[in-house]
């Protein structure tokens, strides 16, 4: 009994310091944004956000060569470590260059991060139960540093400002340390968390997403996914317009909107997968992509503020649970001896679909905003009801 109350202390320390880490990357880049929105112009912060996502892809394509020639673990520890050098590094960058060159690094290893961890989490559980489980918990984390992270970051540079770097370092460099201490010790992941199965493949990223596309059940479920990243995506680009611009409900009321969408990406995960599971994962997921396309044309029908609350917690409520599937999905699909090339292949084509969505925004003119978000819905909602059927039915 003491001995299971001990390992279940490790195990949430463990969680303790992946969550710092996923909180940091994120409070770092909105640290950088504030501190250059004090310095230069909007189209310079736009360039920080666009560095990062392409340090996620640049990452996402060349993963699994750093999975096929350095231990797993040890590429965790690494990640954590030079975060916090890099974190430390930011409280002196004063031009736009070396953020932009923070912002990609601060991508790249994010992505990485994730890949090393979706990669190895499904060797270490006997149980697909447990693998389930465990599924749910990092994709609440990980949506949780998306939430917090920033939010934090905020309140933390309107007090302290530069200072705030030294700050989201030092809690990087404690959960570094706590990691660096589990694993090495071998308190958790003693046996499991390594490269376990070497790949011979030398195809980059894209190449092993274009190979996913290969096996006709990860096509069926990826192809409704993709649409609701895209137009996901656009909504988040569009919506603050939308609010501000079209229906003027005003930055508070938008700020509401995003925070009810934020609560349900956390909660719906551990809460409500499960219901959407007994579907299937894949086809569970596709009904979640149809539930996120209905929400993106009921806001384009209303300007009531709470209603627009309740879609917003909607459409996070189903994001959630897509994503926790999906990842369910591909971890349970994808054969031990190709984790390392379809693990960061799979985050790659996520990263490419938001790519996508944000380039496709930029074209949208502004007295079409509204009809955008309408036939932005149609699309994913249909999407998504095609993909729940086909997938249904390999079940």
């Amino acid at each position: 009994m003491q001995i299971i109350k001990i390992k279940l202390i490790f195990h949430i320390l463990l969680l303790l310091s992946i969550t710092l880490g996923s909180f940091s990357d994120e409070a770092t880049q909105v640290a950088l944004t504030l501190k250059l929105n004090g310095m230069s112009h909007s189209n310079e912060i736009a360039m920080l956000f666009i560095a990062l996502l392409l340090g996620g892809i640049v990452s996402s394509n060349f993963a699994n060569l750093f999975f096929r020639h350095i231990n797993i673990k040890n590429i965790i520890i690494y990640i954590f470590y030079i975060q916090t050098f890099i974190i430390f590094m930011s409280s002196f960058s004063s031009n736009i260059l070396a953020m932009v060159i923070i912002s990609f690094s601060l991508g790249f290893l994010g992505s990485m991060l994730w890949a090393a961890i979706l990669t190895v989490l499904p060797g270490y559980f006997k149980e697909f139960k447990e693998l389930e489980r465990a599924n749910k918990i990092i994709q609440t984390i990980r949506n949780l540093g998306y939430v917090i992270g920033p939010a934090t970051a905020g309140i933390i540079f309107s007090k302290f400002e530069n200072k705030t770097f030294h700050i989201i370092g030092v809690f990087t460099l404690f959960s570094a340390l706590i990691l660096s201490y589990l694993l090495v010790s071998g308190k958790v992941f003693s046996e499991n968390i390594s490269n376990e199965h070497k790949t011979k493949n030398h195809k980059n990223g894209f190449r092993n997403t274009l190979a996913l596309f290969k096996t006709s059940n990860i096509r069926n479920a990826l192809f409704p996914l993709f649409f609701t990243i895209i137009f996901t995506s656009v909504l988040n680009v569009l919506l603050v317009i939308y609010v501000n611009n079209i229906i003027h409900l005003g930055n508070e009321k938008y700020g509401y909107i995003v925070s009810s969408m934020s609560v349900g990406l956390i909660i719906s995960p551990i809460l409500l997968s499960d219901y959407f599971l007994k579907l299937g994962r894949a086809s569970g997921s596709s009904l979640a992509a149809s539930i996120i396309g209905l929400g993106l044309i009921l806001i384009s029908l209303t300007s009531n503020f709470w209603y627009l609350l309740a879609i917003g917690l909607l459409i996070g409520l189903a994001n959630g649970i897509q994503n926790t599937l999906m990842s369910s999905f591909m971890m349970a699909t994808i054969p031990a001896s190709k984790r390392e090339e379809y693990m960061p292949a799979y985050i790659l084509f996520i990263q490419f679909s938001v790519l996508l969505g944000f380039t496709i925004s930029y074209y949208i003119k502004f007295s079409y905003i509204t009809e955008s978000l309408l036939f932005s819905g149609i699309i994913t909602v249909f999407f998504g009801c095609v993909g729940f059927l086909i997938n249904k039915k390999n079940h």
